[in-house]
């Protein structure tokens, strides 16, 4: 009598539609889960560590004034031959009569800014 040794097999073959699909979902599920906490994880820590870009300077632009005054300001608007010169609080109406301007834009052409011509009426 011959005797024969049977095995079970933990995993089903690989041609076995017998796979436990819920128990299989489950383990799915818990792994894609785990993945996605330890991705937030990652995120979080980079942001945490990542330092805070430097604020962005920007060079204010010098008006010259015809009487040699000077006077920096950060952002300004031509409206036909009016230059309003902006800050954060306020606006202030600069005739463009009442400016150098070709010293207006050889000195901010000197520091790397273009400030261009208004039109002639």
């Amino acid at each position: 009598m011959s005797r024969r040794l049977i095995t079970r097999r933990k995993n089903p073959p690989s041609n076995s539609n017998q796979v436990n699909e819920p128990s299989y979902q489950v383990r799915l599920t818990r792994e894609v889960q785990r993945l996605r906490e330890e991705q937030q994880l990652r995120d979080t820590r980079q942001v945490q560590s990542a330092p805070a870009p430097p604020p962005e300077k920007t060079i204010p632009t010098i008006l010259v004034f015809r009487d040699g005054r000077q006077i920096e300001v950060q952002g300004y608007a031509i409206v036909g031959q009016t230059l309003w010169a902006l800050t954060e609080q306020s606006s202030t109406k600069i005739s463009i009569a009442d400016l150098d301007l070709e010293s207006t834009q050889r000195l901010n052409a000197e520091r790397g800014i273009r400030f261009p011509l208004p039109r002639k009426p």
